[in-house]
């Protein structure tokens, strides 16, 4: 399910890629449809984000101040979580929330499921 996506990512994903793990919050229920026209079903879970403190990739950074507003600068976790998800047939949204850089108390990053492809097989 999507919400097991969330799980893996935090706990396993993010452990094993930067040394960090995170906490999946803000479940939110709803309907994703399945777009591939094939079986499979709809999802209830839509959204989730996930929360951490430590971010290894903003060691020794600091933004200036005039790009404090407009300069996600750990957004390449976004892709690399988006990426991983379509590989597995999930279409989502994934964006920063919340940056210890741009002066937040926690790193948050937002996953909103648009769609669910399910696997189509030619038969020959």
């Amino acid at each position: 399910s999507f919400a097991s996506t969330g799980d893996a990512i935090a706990k396993i994903g993010l452990k094993m890629f930067l040394g960090i793990t995170a906490q999946v919050t803000s479940l939110t229920l709803g309907t994703a449809p399945n777009t591939s026209g094939a079986q499979g079903t709809s999802t209830n879970e839509t959204s989730y984000s996930l929360v951490f403190t430590e971010n290894p990739l903003n060691f020794f950074v600091e933004l200036p101040h005039a790009m404090t507003s407009s300069l996600w600068y750990s957004n390449i976790l976004c892709g690399v979580i988006k990426g991983a998800l379509e590989q597995i047939g999930m279409l989502t949204e994934v964006r920063y929330v919340k940056d210890v850089l741009r002066g937040d108390s926690v790193n948050e990053i937002k996953v909103t499921l648009k769609s669910s492809v399910g696997e189509a097989f030619k038969t020959m």
